[in-house]
């Protein structure tokens, strides 16, 4: 919830709204970095390699839908409120608290959206999700196959880093 107190919002407000902010808020945000011709200027992924995981009946929008959120996130002057009293990354999503940097974020390849690879949370964080040769450190990864036992004809699988089924 919002608290407005002499035309100021309060700091615990400014927390909670820093919940719905995510890569569309940052200065470093470019809706069309995917594109052929385009120049990325996110400082943590290049997106025409490794883009998050769309909803499957959504496009794509760089993780507007994810709320994701980086520790090189600055917000960009068209959040007025939250650009002027930004102060630090670790204050507003974590509160304070980096067990908070927990789950996992969805990325695909080469926009390739029917296999998924999960990261933790606290790699994206860092930028630690990537290993020294540049592929992902993905710790789960999920896609669709054909099954003539399901009744849709497809069967979710889910797979850790070593090629074991998930259930």
């Amino acid at each position: 919830m919002l608290f407005i107190k002499d035309n100021e919002i309060e700091d615990d407000s400014l927390q909670d709204m820093c919940y719905f902010v995510g890569c569309g808020s940052c200065k470093y945000f470019n809706v069309r970095a995917d594109m052929d011709g385009v120049e990325s200027t996110c400082k943590r992924i290049d997106h025409k390699h490794i883009q998050f995981a769309k909803p499957w009946f959504k496009s794509y929008d760089c993780g507007q839908y994810t709320r994701t959120m980086c520790n090189d996130f600055e917000p960009d002057e068209g959040h007025v409120y939250l650009y002027k009293h930004w102060t630090d990354p670790i204050d507003y999503a974590c509160k304070g608290d980096e067990s908070r940097i927990k789950g996992k974020i969805w990325l695909c390849l080469d926009k390739d959206q029917s296999v998924r690879y999960a990261v933790t949370m606290r790699d994206f964080w860092y930028g630690t999700f990537l290993n020294e040769d540049g592929s992902l450190k993905w710790i789960e990864k999920m896609y669709y196959k054909r099954s003539k036992k399901s009744p849709i004809g497809y069967e979710l699988v889910r797979e850790d880093h070593e090629g074991n089924r998930i259930r």
